[in-house]
């Protein structure tokens, strides 16, 4: 480590990108100090991207940042924009998970559980594997209003009605204003309606949408078709 500490301001004045990289994987091997680790990985990662055309090195570098640090927002911004171009959104995930198995506090892990949900889902194509990401990250903070609001589609995707219900029954509770409650109690009541054929159960939840707001064009509609076909 002495001697790659000596080597290394030669090997830069030399400019001798190939050989300071191997200087700073000497380096990185031997310290235990994770902000030098990560500092050292990001060196590699800048000099085998922009001078050593090594794309798939410096992806693997960032790993390393975020097996470090893993709430670096660069080293996952860096991640994420190499996966774009490079369509390696499934070895991102494994990163994801790498950094999962470090100590971290629970908003670390919620942080991470939330990037890991939406690459499932917007990236893979594996909305079971969201859902379940989603559904951990509810374990941990029961009222997580992105866990809550991403389920939505999921599991209408999947349909998955009853838990649908239970989300929207959830939501219900959380909801700051009026329109926001309309809102979530009328598609509650068309879940109930339409998939879970609860009439009697979504004739209540229609008539708390009208109490609240009258005139809830979508509610009356759906008042009269029940009445119509009752």
């Amino acid at each position: 480590t002495r001697v790659a500490a000596i080597l290394e301001p030669i090997y830069a004045e030399a400019d001798a990108p190939a050989k300071l990289v191997e200087i700073y994987r000497l380096l990185y091997d031997g310290s235990d100090d994770a902000l030098r680790k990560a500092d050292l990985q990001r060196q590699i990662a800048t000099l085998c991207e922009t001078r050593l055309g090594r794309v798939d090195l410096a992806f693997e570098a960032y790993g390393k940042v975020l097996c470090a640090l893993p709430r670096d927002d660069d080293a996952i911004d860096n991640l994420e924009r190499i996966a774009e171009a490079t369509d390696a959104w499934a070895e991102v995930g494994e990163m994801y998970r790498s950094a999962l198995a470090q100590p971290l506090q629970i908003f670390e892990q919620i942080d991470l559980r939330v990037r890991i949900a939406r690459l499932y889902d917007e990236k893979l194509d594996e909305p079971e594997r969201a859902i379940r990401t989603y559904q951990r990250i509810l374990d941990l903070s029961a009222n997580h209003r992105g866990a809550l609001t991403a389920l939505e589609p999921l599991f209408e995707r999947t349909e998955r009605w009853t838990e649908l219900a239970d989300i929207l029954r959830k939501k219900r509770t959380l909801v700051e204003d009026r329109a926001s409650e309309v809102d979530t109690t009328y598609r509650l009541a068309r879940v109930m309606e339409t998939h879970l054929h609860d009439a009697a159960g979504a004739l209540d939840l229609y008539r708390e949408v009208i109490s609240t707001d009258p005139n809830h064009a979508p509610t009356l509609k759906a008042l009269e078709a029940l009445y119509l076909g009752g």
